[in-house]
């Protein structure tokens, strides 16, 4: 049965990873079911790219191929193509997996009302917004070999952190959080010392996903100055199996909020997002 009230719709079309019959394959969930694109690609309805075991060479051709992909498949879903149908598998048959191989990953401090929240927690004797953090993105390194799949336990880690008293403990961390972001995956072309400018990044975003920052906030506390989050932080890091494409989000852009002061030119753009 169709959960057509899903939020899967065709409109969507959300890229994942999966595991059925000893095989992993690229696939993308339509309602309650998951369509393999190994399998159109065996049959001659999608590129190469499509029948790769994670999301890493579609990820590499660039936009214009993303977007053909998504054409066909968009196609194929309107006629209600039988190559679809017999692709297709329901999300009880399968194990869902990391949708790509993580190379490298930023965790960027871009809410303000966070970045306030977390200032007021760390110092709060001080301002608690930084002054760079209006001028430039403020962001640190994470750990790309701490990066799973949503549902993964989780082990709480130990670690030093300030006691009460002012004496210096090691253990469990007792303020374990958790941070619910927006995050997305890059592909296309880019080479070491070119920078991506603002008006490019949009060809470089191949889709959104939930991301889960866990953080041990005694261990983060102690050990951030002067060089920022650690062992606090990298532990662990929870991504959505599901990856959603940029395109099918064109319909809700909205303006972006207008930056006080304003930003460097280079940080400048006229898109809405």
């Amino acid at each position: 049965m169709i959960d057509v009230d899903s939020g899967f719709g065709p409109a969507n079309l959300p890229y994942c990873v999966f595991a059925f019959g000893g095989e992993v394959s690229v696939g993308v969930r339509l309602h309650n079911r998951v369509i393999s694109l190994r399998m159109l690609v065996e049959n001659g309805r999608l590129p190469g790219e499509c029948g790769a075991s994670n999301l890493n060479p579609l990820m590499a051709a660039g936009r214009a191929r993303w977007d053909d992909v998504r054409s066909t498949l968009l196609e194929m879903i309107e006629r209600n193509d039988s190559g679809v149908t017999a692709a297709a598998h329901n999300l009880e048959e399968i194990t869902l997996l990391l949708p790509f191989d993580v190379a490298d990953y930023v965790d960027f401090y871009s809410s303000e009302q966070h970045a306030t929240n977390l200032g007021r927690m760390f110092r709060p004797d001080a301002d608690p917004l930084l002054p760079n953090w209006k001028h430039l993105p403020v962001g640190y390194h994470g750990r790309a070999g701490t990066i799973v799949i949503s549902g993964t336990e989780i082990k709480r880690p130990s670690g030093q952190r300030k006691e009460q008293d002012g004496s210096v403990g090691f253990g469990p961390s007792r303020r374990l959080d958790i941070e619910l972001e927006l995050g997305y995956v890059i592909g296309g072309d880019t080479r070491m010392g070119e920078p991506v400018s603002v008006k490019e990044a949009e060809d470089h975003i191949f889709g959104f996903f939930l991301v889960n920052d866990w953080s041990a906030r005694d261990i983060q506390a102690w050990e951030y100055v002067p060089l920022g989050p650690f062992l606090g932080k990298s532990f662990a890091t929870s991504i959505s199996p599901w990856v959603v494409p940029t395109a099918a989000l064109e319909p809700f852009r909205v303006q972006q909020p207008v930056q006080e002061p304003e930003p460097l030119a280079y940080l400048q753009g006229d898109g809405s997002w």
